[in-house]
């Protein structure tokens, strides 16, 4: 399942993933987590990949403000259907218009708010589309909504 987090501190090769100092605010896939420890200061460090079929880098480590508990009750729960349909707009331009895409859930790794403003309508989603290929698209979907299709 999906959980809603504020990232606090993301280790990822790719960088600029955190650009605030309070954190970003993404839904993550919970079997992509892994060495899920709680903190000091009750927040969690973890090993994330974003393709948990691909662990030849060793996944990125992460520190997110949430509880153990609540990352295991959303673990613990199944994905509703097991496939999503969204619009998103090719080359990720938002000018033209939208073509549809159906996505298998547990291949979704994770999701935000474009330019991580959660007024914002559209979002960012990070797929696996087979075991090498980690793809994102800009989708037509405000962040808390997509993340209820994700729940279905």
């Amino acid at each position: 399942m999906f959980a809603p987090v504020t990232v606090l501190k993301w280790d990822a090769q790719s960088g600029g993933r955190i650009s605030s100092p309070d954190g970003n605010l993404y839904i993550l896939n919970t079997k992509n987590m892994f060495e899920i420890k709680p903190t000091y200061n009750s927040k969690l460090t973890l090993t994330f990949f974003d393709n948990p079929n691909d662990t030849r880098d060793g996944g990125n480590r992460m520190k997110i403000d949430t509880t153990i508990a609540a990352v295991y009750i959303l673990a613990d729960t199944d994905y509703g259907d097991e496939s999503v349909t969204l619009d998103y707009y090719p080359d990720d331009d938002s000018t033209q218009a939208t073509k549809e895409i159906t996505l298998i859930k547990k291949n979704v790794s994770y999701f935000f708010p474009y330019r991580n403003d959660q007024t914002n309508a559209l979002s960012w989603v990070i797929y696996c589309e087979d075991a090498w290929n980690v793809k994102r698209i800009l989708v037509n979907h405000s962040w808390i909504p997509l993340y209820a299709l994700m729940e279905e």
